[in-house]
């Protein structure tokens, strides 16, 4: 229920290598149905907080994953203002601007990314940790490019910035979420061509489990609840 291969060639593609073989094992009666001998589930998440395992746990592994993190105290959630500890899972709504350069069919957002830098900047200025310990997860490469520009100007080189590809099979103690979209009249296009971590369920699956301590996602919380609510009633 995660990101599948990347496909270059439509043949390959049509012929059914968009999916990984075990995904195309699982259409299988035997294994679809869960037989246990045929198949065996690893359903203990040693990486996960249990309140941010919990809702992919829903949509996506019907309830089954059992969160085996142990939790210890952290100053991470007193530095952003964390209304609630057990919950770590922050929001924090802006309104930005759509913007693209040129003829680049690439969008970023200047006035979120400069909120995400300022998060970055006050969870290392008043917590314990380094910029090793934070990723930043955006779904578009001209917003990536734009942070990364940032930070090395800042003297923050170690701090990851990517796509949602990039971060598969990774984790992070956090994990911070540019969202971009600031307009609905975008949300038609992302949604037909599968762009955004919130277009595509499996890219939502994969941006909100990287995190083993807290998740903040940056962004107007207007648009991500229309999209969401989509996105949502496709899976469920």
């Amino acid at each position: 229920m995660q990101l599948g291969p990347v496909i270059h060639s439509k043949d390959a593609e049509s012929c059914g290598l968009g999916k990984s073989y075990l995904e195309r094992l699982f259409e299988c009666v035997y294994y679809e149905s869960g037989d246990e001998n045929y198949a065996t589930k690893l359903l203990r998440n040693y990486r996960c907080h249990a309140a941010i395992l919990k809702l992919p746990s829903r949509l996506f592994y019907k309830n089954e994953l059992i969160a085996c993190k142990e939790e210890k105290a952290s100053t991470i959630y007193d530095s952003v203002g964390l209304p609630n500890k057990a919950f770590p899972v922050l929001f924090i709504g802006i309104q930005g601007y759509d913007e693209r350069e040129g003829s680049n069919p690439s969008w970023f957002n200047r006035i979120e990314a400069s909120k995400v830098i300022e998060i970055a900047k006050k969870l290392m200025r008043n917590t314990d940790i380094d910029e090793t310990a934070i990723g930043i997860i955006t779904p578009y490469r001209r917003q990536v490019l734009k942070l990364r520009k940032a930070f090395e100007l800042l003297e923050m080189p170690d701090l990851k910035v990517g796509s949602v590809e990039q971060f598969q099979g990774q984790e992070k103690q956090i994990i911070i979420i540019s969202t971009i979209r600031s307009t609905v009249k975008h949300n038609e296009f992302d949604r037909m061509h599968s762009l955004g971590f919130l277009s595509n369920p499996r890219r939502f699956n994969v941006a909100i489990t990287r995190a083993r301590s807290l998740v903040i996602v940056v962004g107007n919380l207007h648009i991500i609840a229309k999209v969401l609510l989509i996105l949502l009633t496709t899976i469920v």
